[in-house]
């Protein structure tokens, strides 16, 4: 008040229907001809939408960071599971850049769904991309439409990634006329 204003944010309660509401608060002191304070002035502008908006962004920092926690945790594990089961570093490289590929493969597909599920065939047909480049069929793929979340997309991708290098390194994916096919049914519950 000696500067003659201030600020401040506070939470009101709206006069009709109680709810709180993030208001600035501002006071201006009110000066005659000669300067001296004969009162005091106030402005009250809604900030609600911007303290919602302030929340919204610390819970998506947080998510984030518990996104970023939980695939460097993936990523540590699948360091040290390619570790223990390659014989030189050129293997080592090769092994882990592919299951790293595979892991951001899936990333990208949730990222463009918004983290929302995807299909189990979006996921496998990306994931053998890949393979069918050059031999579209190559790969035969054919099942209900199931819907997979983004934890068990990630357990998935990886799965599949190993499966299709070793089809390509072993199996009937190393050789011209070789093709892998890839199917799922859903069965009725039993009781």
């Amino acid at each position: 008040l000696r500067e003659g204003h201030g600020t401040i944010e506070v939470r009101f309660k709206h006069f009709k229907t109680d709810e709180p509401l993030w208001m600035s608060y501002s006071v201006f002191t009110l000066q005659d001809e000669d300067d001296r304070p004969i009162g005091f002035a106030t402005i009250s502008q809604s900030i609600d939408a911007r303290k919602q908006d302030e929340d919204r962004m610390e819970l998506l920092i947080d998510e984030l960071n518990h996104r970023v926690r939980n695939t460097l945790a993936i990523v540590n594990a699948i360091a040290t599971q390619t570790m223990k089961h390659t014989p030189s570093v050129a293997e080592f490289r090769r092994a882990f850049g592919g299951r790293i590929a595979a892991l951001a493969k899936t990333h990208t597909l949730f990222a463009t769904k918004r983290w929302n599920a995807s299909t189990l065939h979006e996921l496998i047909v990306q994931q053998l991309e890949p393979y069918t480049r050059d031999r579209a069929d190559a790969v035969v793929i054919a099942g209900p439409r199931l819907l997979v979340n983004p934890k068990q997309a990630l357990t998935l991708s990886l799965v599949m990634h190993e499966l299709a290098a070793n089809a390509a390194k072993y199996g009937a994916l190393s050789v011209p006329a070789g093709r892998v096919e890839i199917g799922w049914r859903i069965e009725p519950r039993r009781s």
